[in-house]
């Protein structure tokens, strides 16, 4: 039941957090669309062992995709972490930033929930990855927003990863990504 509930949290959610659907020829392609009402990025379990500090514990995988010249591909975890990487650290420096994308082009749903979508898209489809030195990689990619069915803003999520521990240690919505 948890491997399907962290599946269908992966799960495209642009319909549930923006208003409109982008037309088709614009679409990011990727997972089919998690249903109203699934359980939200980081339930009570999650909560629970974040509470407890188990720093490794994983709330939800992703797959970062092969890319030319690159070595580094395949499952990545975003963990409870600690203040400096992971989710606790996500949720202390960018949790703010997450939500203020979501009120101001009037998305539904919560802050860890679309920053768990972001960082999919940018680990899954990236348009760039850069390495950043000490065995991490920057991933973006370009994320639009419509209302009504025009483009309303484009941001790049910023998403740092350990090649080392294959954890997130950051995601952040940007102007310009890595």
């Amino acid at each position: 039941m948890n491997t399907i509930r962290k599946a269908l949290t992966t799960a495209t959610i642009i319909v549930t957090l923006i208003v409109g659907v982008p037309p088709a020829s614009t679409a990011v392609p990727g997972p089919v669309e998690r249903p109203i009402g699934a359980p939200m990025l980081f339930d009570i379990v999650d909560r629970a062992a974040c509470a407890r500090g188990m720093v490794n514990h994983e709330i939800i995988g992703y797959t970062a995709k092969k890319q030319y010249g690159l070595d580094f591909y395949g499952r990545v975890s975003l963990t409870c972490g600690f203040e400096k990487a992971g989710f606790k650290h996500i949720k202390i420096d960018h949790a703010d930033d997450w939500q203020r994308m979501l009120t101001k082009y009037g998305g539904r749903g919560s802050w860890d929930d679309f920053m768990s979508f972001a960082t999919s898209r940018a680990l899954a489809a990236p348009s760039l990855v850069r390495n950043v030195g000490n065995g991490k990689y920057c991933y973006t990619t370009p994320i639009q927003i419509y209302q009504g069915g025009k483009l309303v803003k484009t941001f790049y999520p910023k998403v740092i990863v350990s090649t080392t521990t294959r954890t997130v240690i950051t995601s952040m919505p940007t102007n310009k990504g890595c």
